[in-house]
C-alpha cells in the first residue's frame, strides 16, 4: 500500500467517525475525493466489513464502491427518501422494490410493513442479488422480503441487461437500456416479466407501495403495470434521470406526463422530506430529480405523510 493510499485511508476512516453522526462533515465529497485514494482497486471479499446505517439496518459493505461508501460515512444511501418512506409506509403494506440494488430500501418498506406485509425486491443481477439476500437475512426479513430475479418490463422473456463490471465503483448502473458507461460495463442476459403477469401469478390482491430504480427503464415498467396501476393504485416513488431516459427517446417531461394520466399528482422529494408539487408543463425537459413521489388523489393523510396539502 502506497503511502499516499495508507493517509487517505486514515482520512478516510477519521471523518467517518466524527462526521457520521451528523451526517457527514461537509464537503461531502471530501469522503469521496480521499476514498478514490484510499481503495484505488476493487476488494476481494475477505476485506468487506458489516456495516450499520442510521436506521439500525445491517449491511456487508466497501468504501470502494459508492453505495457502500454512503452507507459507512453518512449513515445512508439516498437518507432523505428512506426518511420518508419510513413516515409513509404503514403496517401490512404490500411494496414493490424495482431495481433493489444491496436491499436499503426493500430493508426499510419491509422495516415498515411488519410481518403481515410483503416486500417483493427485484434484482436481476446475480452478485449484487446475492448480496441483497445476505443483507435481508441479515436483517431478519426473510419472511417478509422476497428475492426475484426478473426485471420488471413491458414484455415478459428475456433481454439483454448491462451491468456495472466489477471494478466499476457505482454498481447501481444496471440498465435494460443502454451502457451508461461504455467500458465499465458487461452484458447479461435476464428474465424480464410484466408487473400485470407478475400479479396475477403470484395471486396479489393488494400493492401499496412501488419504488422504481431502474436507470430509464421506468416507461417500459409502466407499460407493463397498467391493469395493476388502475386495480391497485399505488404509491409510486421514482428516480427521473434524463439521460437514462433518453436511450428510448423519452424525457423527465415525457415521464411525468405519462403518470399524470395515468390520475397521479407529482411532489419532489426534498431534503426536508415535503413533498414540492411539480407538473410535467411546468418542468423542463431533462428535470431530474433523485425522488419523486407519485400520488393519486384518494390516498389518505396517513397514507402518504409529509405531503402538504394531504
Amino acid at each position: 500500500m502506497s503511502l499516499v493510499s495508507t493517509l487517505s485511508r486514515g482520512a478516510f476512516w477519521f471523518l467517518c467517525a466524527v462526521g457520521r453522526p451528523i451526517g457527514g462533515v461537509r464537503p461531502r465529497r471530501m469522503y469521496h475525493w480521499l476514498a478514490r485514494r484510499a481503495f484505488p482497486a476493487a476488494p476481494e471479499p475477505a476485506r468487506f466489513r458489516w456495516h450499520r446505517d442510521r436506521w439500525g439496518h445491517r449491511f456487508r459493505v466497501h468504501p470502494y464502491y459508492l453505495i457502500d461508501r454512503n452507507i459507512v460515512a453518512f449513515g445512508g444511501h439516498e437518507p432523505e427518501l428512506l426518511a420518508f418512506l419510513a413516515g409513509a409506509v404503514r403496517p401490512g403494506s404490500v411494496c414493490v422494490d424495482a431495481g433493489a440494488n444491496l436491499g436499503a430500501v426493500s430493508l426499510m418498506l419491509a422495516r415498515c410493513a411488519g410481518p403481515t406485509g410483503r416486500v417483493h425486491a427485484f434484482e436481476p443481477v446475480p452478485a449484487v442479488r446475492a448480496r441483497l439476500a445476505e443483507h435481508v437475512g441479515a436483517n431478519g426479513f426473510a419472511d417478509v422480503v422476497r428475492i426475484h430475479d426478473e426485471a420488471l418490463a413491458d414484455e415478459t422473456g428475456t433481454a439483454t441487461f448491462h451491468v456495472a463490471a466489477e471494478a466499476e465503483t457505482n454498481q447501481g448502473l444496471g440498465s435494460l437500456l443502454h451502457e451508461s458507461r461504455p467500458g465499465a460495463m458487461t452484458a447479461l442476459e435476464v428474465r424480464t416479466i410484466r408487473l400485470d403477469e407478475f400479479v396475477e401469478r403470484e395471486g396479489i390482491e393488494r400493492l401499496d407501495w412501488i419504488k422504481m430504480d431502474v436507470q430509464g427503464a421506468e416507461p417500459l415498467l409502466l407499460e407493463g403495470a397498467r391493469r395493476s396501476l388502475e386495480r391497485f393504485r399505488p404509491s409510486l416513488v421514482l428516480e427521473v434521470a434524463p439521460r437514462d431516459l433518453s436511450a428510448i427517446g423519452w424525457t423527465s417531461r415525457a415521464l411525468l406526463a405519462e403518470l399524470e394520466r395515468a390520475g397521479y399528482r407529482l411532489y419532489e422529494l426534498d431534503r426536508s422530506r415535503h413533498g414540492r408539487p411539480i407538473a410535467a408543463d411546468r418542468v423542463a425537459a431533462d428535470y431530474r430529480a433523485d425522488a419523486v413521489l407519485a400520488v393519486r388523489p384518494e390516498s389518505t393523510p396517513d397514507r402518504v405523510a409529509g405531503v402538504p396539502g394531504r
